[in-house]
């Protein structure tokens, strides 16, 4: 037994030395064993040489694009690429992006997907801090050319061709600690408009506006008031000439499209109070490489003491000229009114009724009157010619048009009146509203100050309204 034993070890022995001496001196077991650790070392060998490896992801504590502002200091991937003479660049993406001025203009965009055969881009030393972004196409004829300036590590900016400054999406190689991406982006500024063109009230809002009613009014024999006293009643009239323009933009304002969500912060400078209120909205839509936002600007107005005021002086103004011993302020929408609302309350006085009638019915003997009335108040209760007659210095009026006078008078030609005074009013805001919007305001401008992009895919762009004389060390 004892003897068995030794033999089966003894084989064992000899089987475990012929492995090492077979592992030890065969090339090709050799390679194979050390092919991994061969891998890398020749990824290491080809960054070293300036060509870009794109494989690694970013751990998930990482965003996937690393944003970059004006005097930040570049990811390690970007520095040390722009350590060396020249670098080509074969996979990942490059986008470029140039911003508007004005807040209606678009954003554009190109995007170029590298690969060995196809489009690729070369970064070149040209100086000291000073560098060529040239995209190539696959048959190596340059499409684009950009010069960026960086120097410490720290990028400084990235101009076109034209000298403007752009947005740069481009690889970064920095390894899973940093973003597979890095995005250049400049201090984007953008004018708001100078003035409200395109500001409008909102339909709900529009409807109410002037809106007049007979509990609003009080009314003397040749003057028409707001009655004060009723302020709830007027509360609806203020609300409807006070309030807030806004004109949206959808897709005003587009940005690179570097996440899967994104956020708006917007500050306002304390140097001037700017015309507009301006808020984004994240995100209206969003492109292959762009995320739009629709852009609302709002505009406070107050109107309620100038329409009012021009309101008042309309209805209590004369429309003709005085005549038949009739004074001109009796040819009035005021006393037109007082006539109309006092008929109803004699009810218990027949023949101050009929006196009553009269008056209002002999007015209609001015033809300047009865002009404006048929042009203004059409609906108006208004007698036939053949039924009013001037005897003696006095109007004299068929009993059948007093009656039918008598009848219509009251509440419903107060509420026709009142549907007169509100187009009026509606009038005069348009009117003032109109001025308002063409008035020049001061130039501001829309800047972005910076953004930042979380390990959970989300975007927050920061920016600052403040005057467009404004220089940059203001904005913080």
């Amino acid at each position: 037994m004892i003897g068995y034993l030794l033999k089966r070890l003894l084989v064992l022995a000899v089987v475990i030395a012929g492995v090492y001496f077979a592992v030890r001196y065969s090339p090709m077991l050799q390679e194979w064993i050390h092919s991994d650790v061969a891998v890398q070392e020749d990824d290491d060998a080809v960054l070293e040489e300036g060509t870009e490896s794109y494989r690694e992801l970013p751990s998930s504590d990482v965003p996937f694009v690393h944003a970059v502002m004006p005097k930040m200091a570049l990811p390690s991937g970007i520095a040390k690429m722009l350590e060396k003479d020249e670098v080509r660049l074969t996979s990942g993406r490059v986008v470029v992006y140039t911003f508007p001025d004005q807040i209606e203009e678009g954003t554009t965009e190109e995007e170029w997907v590298l690969d060995d055969h196809g489009p690729q881009c070369c970064v070149r030393r040209t100086g000291e801090g000073l560098y060529e972004i040239a995209v190539a196409d696959g048959e190596g004829n340059k499409v684009r050319v950009l010069n960026l300036r960086a120097r410490d590590g720290v990028w400084e900016g990235t101009q076109d061709a034209e000298g403007r400054e752009v947005g740069l999406l481009i690889p970064n190689n920095g390894g899973e600690n940093e973003a597979r991406e890095a995005l250049l982006m400049p201090q984007v500024e953008i004018a708001l408009p100078t003035t409200g063109k395109g500001l409008a009230v909102s339909r709900t809002q529009m409807e109410a506006i002037g809106r007049i009613t007979p509990n609003m009014l009080s009314s003397e024999e040749y003057k028409l008031k707001l009655n004060t006293e009723k302020k709830s009643a007027l509360a609806g009239l203020e609300s409807s000439l006070r309030g807030e323009a806004v004109w949206t933009i959808p897709n005003g304002l587009k940005m690179p499209n570097v996440a899967r969500n994104h956020d708006i912060m917007i500050n306002v400078s304390s140097l001037l109070p700017p015309p507009f209120t301006c808020q984004m909205e994240p995100f209206a839509t969003t492109e292959n490489t762009l995320v739009g936002f629709n852009v609302r600007l709002s505009d406070r107005f107050d109107f309620f003491e100038t329409v009012t005021t021009k309101l008042l002086a309309y209805a209590n103004a004369p429309h003709a000229p005085a005549m038949n011993g009739i004074p001109a302020k009796a040819f009035s929408i005021a006393h037109v009114y007082y006539l109309l609302s006092s008929i109803p309350q004699q009810a218990s006085q027949p023949e101050e009724q009929r006196k009553t009638a009269t008056r209002y019915a002999s007015l209609f003997l001015n033809s300047a009157w009865k002009e404006f009335c048929e042009k203004n108040m059409a609906h108006l209760p208004m007698p036939d010619e053949e039924s009013i007659t001037l005897k003696n210095g006095k109007a004299e009026v068929f009993a059948g048009t007093l009656r039918q006078l008598i009848r219509f008078s009251g509440r419903s030609t107060q509420d026709y009146l009142c549907s007169v005074l509100s187009n009026a009013a509606r009038d005069f805001f348009l009117s003032d509203f109109k001025e308002h919007t063409s008035v020049r305001r001061p130039a501001f401008k829309l800047r972005l100050n910076s953004v930042k992009i979380s390990s959970d895919d989300r975007a927050t762009w920061f920016f600052v309204i403040l005057p467009a004389i404004a220089r940059i060390s203001d904005a913080s």
